[in-house]
């Protein structure tokens, strides 16, 4: 047993919850702290030996499971874990001056989702024990005098801490400048602590760190020195994950990050997608300046995808698709969530028919584009996120396409591209794509999403276009519809825009509905909006967030097509 009695509150809260097999230990003078309830659970005895003349224990932990109702093994542990300290509980009960016993034999110390009616029981029965708290309370004002909280808070004090000095512990791999500076922090300024966890979280941002506690030490001249206790991450680490969809096929994913790998402040990434469809990517960053907000971005992609051919909604042939990028970026990153700048791309298109369609190309295209980029994002969680939003806009400019391309119609060449309304001249264009999430409730979200993809000044072609359908972003060039599976539809110049609302039915399961609208085809050689097609589509899904990720079954219906598709996806796409 260790009784904290001094220091960080938070370092002892952390370590007071860490149930073995479900929360990792916490570091302390060389040891190792899980929570205390493995040796006694209900410590009246250090409540006493500290000093306490009176104690009120309430009791939220229920009795030992009986055999009927262990029937997983997150139960067995629990109560391999929880044995020996059932029987002190009892003999520290029989040590409190006013007992609180709970009903709480239906949860269990996983129950998050219930929390609401747990509080609720602790509520109801604060009200019956009101009576006897009310006369104790009485007695002792009567003996010592009536205690007069100031400004009607249990916790006073400043609202902020003007901080003059910093001191870090735990640094090895990387350097208190580089970590000071990645905070945004800066001496004799006065902050709260909201303002304190925004800096904690901009130094999180980098990847470098595991943990970050900071604490604060009153100095004689009343300003603060601000003491950080670090741990930080391994240079390089190894994931994995699998992932299935309706589209690619069930597929391993492999990544393995290596910072400083190559260069001082630096970050390299390799991932490897293998299954139906191979795909690989390697990317590289360079951070440069003081704050590190300044960076160069280096991304090779290498993938084969198989796509469905669709004439008026209906498939009628499969090609493959190959598709080799070089991309080069600069960018700048004022804040943890925007960044902006500008890069250039080469790009390689290879395409194959497997099952030949009415128009079948084989053959290849390359090009060059320049592009204009801003990225902001603020959202809450990567998955299932409650509110916040993001925003990836680009424009940019298309050249140098050259091709080496055999377009036959109904299995005839044709000699004239012209002829189908195909040109290769050079091109300007925008991508956007803008997500918004609002808490409703406690269980419910709503959740927005704009997307907008124009080619200008192009022909109308399924060279190099925009392709509608799915549920789920999985490879280039795609616009996301709930009703349409990928690829349904190509072309130059499409908007949407998808209302959704996801309720939690439990702690990791939700259920989700999305109505979106589309409008298509109004750009060819000049902007005719009256000219563009319609599409209204609507998707129900079931959620599951657990350890390989979310898993979501879908039913999908769009008014064009007439038809209802179902739809899966497990685990985070390549």
């Amino acid at each position: 047993m260790v009784v904290l009695d001094s220091g960080e509150i938070i370092q002892a809260a952390r370590a007071s919850m860490a149930i073995p097999t479900i929360f990792t230990a916490v570091n302390y003078k060389n040891r190792k702290l899980v929570d205390g309830g493995i040796v006694r659970n209900f410590p009246v005895i250090n409540a006493k030996e500290m000093g306490a003349d009176i104690v009120i224990g309430s009791n939220v932990a229920g009795q030992l499971l009986s055999k009927e109702k262990i029937t997983n093994v997150f139960q067995v542990l629990l109560q391999i874990a929880f044995f020996r300290e059932n029987e002190d509980a009892k003999k520290e009960e029989k040590l409190c001056d006013i007992l609180i016993m709970h009903p709480l034999d239906d949860y269990s110390m996983g129950s998050f989702g219930s929390s609401s009616e747990i509080i609720d029981e602790g509520i109801k029965k604060g009200r019956e024990l009101y009576p006897v708290l009310k006369r104790l309370a009485d007695s002792l004002n009567a003996i010592y005098g009536e205690d007069k909280l100031q400004s009607g808070s249990l916790l006073p004090g400043p609202d902020s801490v003007k901080i003059t000095a910093y001191e870090i512990k735990g640094l090895h791999k990387t350097n208190p400048d580089f970590f000071f500076n990645r905070l945004a922090f800066h001496l004799n300024r006065y902050y709260d602590q909201f303002d304190l966890s925004e800096k904690v979280r901009n130094a999180f941002g980098t990847n470098y760190y595991k943990k970050i506690v900071y604490s604060l030490v009153q100095l004689k001249d009343g300003t603060y020195k601000i003491v950080f206790d670090v741990e930080e991450n391994p240079f390089t680490f190894l994931k994995l994950g699998v992932n299935y969809n309706k589209f690619t096929g069930i597929s391993l994913i492999g990544n393995i990050t290596s910072h400083n790998f190559l260069t001082p402040y630096s970050r390299s990434q390799l991932t490897v997608n293998l299954g139906e469809n191979l795909r690989i990517r390697g990317e590289q960053i360079q951070f440069f300046g003081k704050q590190k907000s300044l960076s160069v971005t280096g991304t090779t992609q290498l993938e084969s995808v198989s796509i469905n051919a669709y004439n008026n909604f209906n498939k009628q042939g499969l090609y493959n698709q190959g598709y080799f990028l070089g991309d080069l970026n600069g960018r700048f990153s004022p804040t943890r969530s925007l960044s902006f700048g500008i890069g250039g791309r080469f790009e390689s298109l290879h395409y194959k028919p497997d099952i030949p369609a009415k128009i079948d190309v084989s053959g290849y295209i390359n090009y060059w584009s320049g592009y204009f980029f801003v990225k902001a994002n603020s959202l809450s969680n990567a998955i299932y996120p409650k509110k916040g939003s993001k925003t990836e806009f680009e424009f940019g400019f298309t050249a140098k396409q050259t091709q080496e391309l055999d377009i036959n119609v109904n299995n005839a060449r044709i000699q004239n591209y012209d002829s189908l309304g195909i040109d290769f001249t050079n091109y300007s264009y925008l991508k956007l794509n803008s997500e918004t999430y609002f808490p409703v409730s406690k269980r419910v979200n709503i959740f927005t999403q704009l997307q907008a993809d124009i080619n200008f000044k192009r022909q109308n072609n399924f060279i190099n276009s925009f392709s509608i359908g799915g549920l789920t972003n999985v490879y280039r060039n795609q616009v996301v519809f709930a009703g349409l599976d990928e690829g349904t539809v190509l072309t130059n110049s499409v908007t949407s825009l998808m209302l959704g609302m996801r309720f939690q039915l439990y702690s990791n399961m939700y259920v989700i509905g999305k109505s979106n609208i589309a409008f298509y085809d109004f750009v060819d050689r000049d902007f005719k909006p009256e000219n563009a097609k319609f599409l209204s589509g609507y998707s129900l899904s079931f959620g599951y967030n657990f350890i390989l990720g979310p898993l979501e079954i879908s039913a999908m219906y769009c008014d064009q097509s007439k038809s209802l598709l179902p739809y899966i996806n497990l685990g985070i796409s390549f």
